[in-house]
């Protein structure tokens, strides 16, 4: 039985330290940035957490997760979206990038591998009171995105 990896592993890019004194303090992708008086709401999540968040609606549109695990999550209208036009295909995320426009809002935009081409989807979450809300969905690039994500697979 040969048990070697079909693939041959990714290299780890070795990243260069910046003295401390160089640091630049950036809490919004720690994770326990929570709310304060200068930032009502929710905890802003962190890089890991967008990323989780962005393969659950991923796969929500793939049919490989329960409706009601994301109808919480997501606006009645981009849920509707994002239902109506199951695919079996699978795309996994392979880099996730968040911009915070204003208070209470991320942006996200992730870029996924696992098909013929290189897709990338961009999602906007608002806080609220029971916490963050995806607002918006799209898969960025390809014709008929609007209404099914054949594309990604």
């Amino acid at each position: 039985m040969d048990l070697r990896p079909l693939n041959a592993p990714e290299t780890v890019r070795r990243l260069r330290s910046v003295p401390a004194g160089e640091q630049l303090e950036l809490p919004i992708f720690t994770g326990d940035a929570g709310a304060g008086p200068d930032r009502p709401g929710p905890p802003v999540p962190g890089r890991r957490t967008l990323e989780r968040m962005v393969t659950a609606i991923l796969e929500l549109c793939c049919g490989r997760r329960a409706r009601a695990q994301l109808r919480p999550l997501l606006r009645p209208d981009v849920f509707t979206k994002l239902t109506a036009g199951i695919t079996p295909r699978y795309a996994l995320v392979n880099s996730v990038q968040a911009c915070f426009p204003s208070a209470g809002v991320i942006e996200t935009c992730a870029t996924l591998r696992g098909g013929a081409r290189p897709v990338a989807v961009a999602a906007r979450f608002e806080a609220t009171s029971n916490g963050w809300l995806c607002v918006a969905f799209d898969f960025v690039g390809m014709p008929h995105t609007r209404t099914r994500p054949s594309h990604v697979g």
